[in-house]
């Protein structure tokens, strides 16, 4: 309709950039992208998103792909390299669940 679009939500940079500049605040220094862990259940946003950035990735299983993925159960890394390929990412780590 002629106005401009501006996308804030995962996987666009404004939500991560909001999030590194909420981090500086809070440390009193810089935040780097380079020293971040973004957590997230979606490939498609979460892990997409961080990846773009240069922000290294925590993959939970169990969330929102928990039914495509056995329910959280053990996973052959077979699986998760083909499901990480598909989406074009490659979390640093995954857990089966977010405990802290």
């Amino acid at each position: 309709m002629g106005g401009d679009v501006l996308y804030a939500g995962k996987p666009h940079r404004p939500i991560y950039d909001a999030a590194l500049a909420k981090a500086a605040g809070a440390r009193g220094a810089g935040a780097s992208p380079g020293r971040t862990l973004a957590i997230g259940d979606s490939l498609r946003t979460d892990m997409t998103g961080a990846q773009a950035l240069g922000i290294d990735g925590l993959f939970v299983s169990g969330g929102i792909h928990a039914q495509e993925l056995g329910q959280g159960k053990s996973l052959p890394h077979e699986v998760l390299r083909a499901m990480f390929a598909a989406a074009g990412v490659t979390p640093r780590s995954v857990m089966p669940r977010l405990a802290w």
